[in-house]
């Protein structure tokens, strides 16, 4: 992610694609995955329903935060992991994107549903822009 301003306006440019669709789009923004994703929404607390034309300005900035905490954190516990010990695409220190965690960190019950082709793992915490 280059830098907020490239963020904001790529989410103008797709002011009708889902936030969800719209971070695991190679296109827009390179390197961010289906269980990432889910943890950057849920860190900046956005629903992955939400429309990126409805998103205000100050819900990007929260986005913009998210996705340099959640990947820099995810970097520096796969850095301590070794790879062989990482099992499948689920790994134990995702807060959201995990099939087995019923609750987050933040006591909320995690819901699983289909969005942007893709499972999905939210809570009712998240607030949605359409």
């Amino acid at each position: 992610m280059r830098n907020i301003s490239y963020l904001s306006q790529q989410l103008k440019n797709k002011k009708a694609k889902n936030i969800k669709a719209f971070l695991i789009d190679q296109r827009i923004v390179r390197g961010i995955g289906n269980a990432y994703a889910d943890e950057i929404l849920w860190e900046s607390r956005i629903s992955p329903e939400s429309l990126c034309g409805k998103i205000p300005d100050d819900a990007v900035n929260t986005l913009f935060n998210a996705i340099k905490v959640v990947l820099k954190e995810a970097t520096e516990q796969l850095e301590e992991v070794k790879p062989d010990l990482i099992k499948g695409e689920y790994r134990e220190f995702l807060k959201v994107h995990h099939p087995q965690k019923k609750v987050s960190p933040t006591g909320q019950l995690i819901h699983c549903k289909k969005i942007a082709s893709k499972k999905t793992y939210y809570t009712d915490d998240q607030q949605c822009y359409n």
